[in-house]
């Protein structure tokens, strides 16, 4: 019967093909090979989006032109963009001398782009933080407090714990903290602060608190991010038709704290604003009313998963996530919004979709799981083992045995049998960046069967069913 035995693996069966010589003194397996998707399936990107792609690609030394059609990429929105842009800044600035005034127009790039709330920026700047040094990065910072560019003051503003730098002198720190919140814009500064709670000094929180609208909102946010129970949601309101997207992100991370007094008034204040907030705040207010219960904003985030541009469709897929990680999802509208999301010609925005699937109650998963375990993209097949094991249900067991058995990939056999384990022997499922050291060393077993990596146990298992 061979290396498969009876397990079926479904449609697409033929394509697996033999181990290679080199692999075969390891393994006895063959390997599921995925094949390519017939053309017209899945859409491809775009005419202009690839164009911006190449064009950033053949970047290779930083210049004012570079500068130029980096600066334009970021400016697009578009996530598979501005990722691209935000990597080969990070490049051209590493290699770029010291002294060379193209380093500081690039970091300005790098944190430009993580101002667009793009994922998987975090390798980019870290890199270009690292390639300035410390007087770079207070150059960056300087340079970015007093930029007219919109993105470029917000991202300087987002990163400005790791810009600015460290003060043997608690005083002098806590004053350059107030002297840089007064000279940013309000909705900027109370951004600012509500990000980075905890590197605000109590002493500046409770000066800004005093000084006007934006510094009440960022302490009641601030109460919210600590734990603080019943926080009275005032100066979140009172304050939020200045910086909706702002306000709508604090509300959404720790809406749990809100004072029950204040919710309906809050739920209604975000309401209020969806037809008249600035454009790339949508996706905020919805995930803030679906964080305090309101099934509009679940209903809202269906939409822009299913319909909205590439940014939005990005964030609202990162909104349902985060949601989902909180509470289990539920509303009727998410399974067909997944559904069409999933057809995304971006590899990120379906791994993010998959991600989403393992964290929604709905029967109609099963398929769409499925579906995403054989996609081309080896990381779109590793959310969708991880979010199988993640959603509980049982009736993904055999997509698991068959990646866990035959995938080419070894990160998704690997997350194939952490689920397994979850869902069979119901160990806890560790995180996806331990799953590996997980299966080596899985204590503690508590008495549970635990079958790791053992491909010809879980084969028989399954037959035997």
């Amino acid at each position: 019967m061979g290396a498969l035995g009876a397990l079926s693996c479904g449609p697409g069966a033929d394509d697996l093909v033999p181990v290679s010589a080199r692999d075969s003194a390891a393994s006895s397996r063959p390997l599921l090979l995925i094949t390519p998707q017939t053309p017209g399936t899945r859409p491809i990107l775009d005419t202009e989006t690839l164009a911006r792609l190449e064009a950033v690609s053949a970047l290779t030394t930083a210049s004012a032109q570079a500068t130029d059609v980096l600066r334009d990429a970021v400016a697009t929105g578009n996530p598979a963009v501005v990722r691209a842009a935000a990597e080969k800044a990070a490049e051209l600035l590493s290699a770029a001398p010291t002294g060379d005034p193209a380093r500081a127009d690039l970091g300005l790039i790098v944190v430009s782009a993580a101002a667009s709330d793009v994922d998987d920026l975090q390798d980019a700047v870290d890199d270009a933080l690292g390639a300035l040094g410390a007087t770079g990065r207070e150059v960056l910072l300087e340079r970015g407090v007093g930029s007219t560019a919109a993105l470029e003051q917000r991202g300087v503003a987002l990163l400005w714990p790791r810009l600015l730098g460290d003060s043997a002198e608690p005083d002098a720190r806590a004053a350059r903290i107030a002297s840089l919140m007064g000279r940013l814009p309000p909705a900027i500064a109370f951004e600012a602060v509500a990000r980075s709670c905890g590197e605000v000094p109590a002493g500046v929180l409770a000066t800004l608190a005093d000084a006007g609208p934006a510094g009440r909102a960022a302490s009641a946010a601030c109460a919210l991010q600590g734990g603080a129970e019943q926080v009275p949601a005032g100066p979140l309101v009172a304050f939020l038709p200045t910086a909706p997207g702002a306000v709508a992100r604090a509300v959404a991370a720790s809406a749990e704290h809100v004072a029950a007094a204040d919710r309906e008034a809050l739920a209604a204040a975000l309401s209020a604003l969806v037809d008249t907030a600035p454009e790339g705040s949508g996706v905020a207010l919805a995930e803030a009313r679906a964080a305090l219960g309101e099934g509009d904003g679940f209903a809202s985030l269906a939409v822009f998963a299913r319909a909205g541009r590439p940014g939005e469709r990005m964030a609202s897929l990162a909104a349902l996530v985060r949601l989902g990680e909180r509470r289990r999802l539920s509303h009727a509208s998410l399974a067909p919004a997944l559904e069409r999301a999933a057809e995304a010609p971006e590899s990120s925005a379906r791994a993010r979709v998959a991600e989403a699937l393992g964290l929604l109650d709905d029967g109609r998963v099963v398929p769409l799981i499925t579906l995403l375990a054989r996609d081309g993209s080896a990381s779109v097949r590793l959310a969708a083992v991880y979010a199988a094991g993640r959603s509980g249900n049982p009736k993904l067991v055999k997509v698991l045995v068959e990646h866990g058995i035959l995938d080419s990939s070894d990160a998704v056999q690997e997350a194939s049998y952490a689920a397994l384990e979850h869902l069979v022997h119901e160990h806890p499922l560790p995180p996806p960046s331990m799953v590996s050291e997980w299966l080596t060393h899985p204590e503690p077993l508590e008495g549970r069967t635990f079958w790791g990596r053992d491909h010809v146990r879980w084969r028989e298992w399954y037959q035997s069913r």
